[in-house]
């Protein structure tokens, strides 16, 4: 394929309840917008293999426990801090990621995909 993005990424941070999508050097944004729902309904049928369900919980598990500068530890108890974030909760949520299976993790994507659509995303005009 020529002529699209360089990349595009997705995160979600289940405890501020965010889901994001973007895309890097793209030249059609909108075209990205409105392929992002049957990407999210695609994922929603498959299911990982234990190959890539492991590396995609092992880059989660990283993202979490990534080493910080102070400063970087700073702002981010800051905003725990703001968002009534505690120690437990966080360590509830990291085990929680690291038991989800092929069949969460499909279904998430499911219920992204039925919220976007709620919402009317991705379709339509410019």
């Amino acid at each position: 394929m020529s002529g699209g993005a360089y990349g595009a990424h997705a995160y979600t941070d289940a405890l501020e309840k965010v889901f994001s999508f973007s895309t890097y050097r793209d030249p059609g944004p909108l075209a990205s917008l409105r392929a992002l729902p049957s990407i999210l309904e695609n994922e929603a049928r498959m299911r990982l293999d234990p190959d890539t369900l492991e590396k995609t919980l092992i880059g989660a598990y990283s993202r979490i426990k990534q080493p910080q500068t102070g400063a970087e530890r700073g702002v981010a108890d800051f905003f725990r801090f703001l968002s009534n974030i505690d120690d437990g909760l966080r360590e509830a949520n990291l085990r929680r990621i690291l038991g989800l299976s092929a069949e969460d993790i499909a279904g998430a994507a499911g219920a992204v995909h039925d919220r976007l659509k709620a919402i009317g995303g991705g379709e339509g005009g410019e």
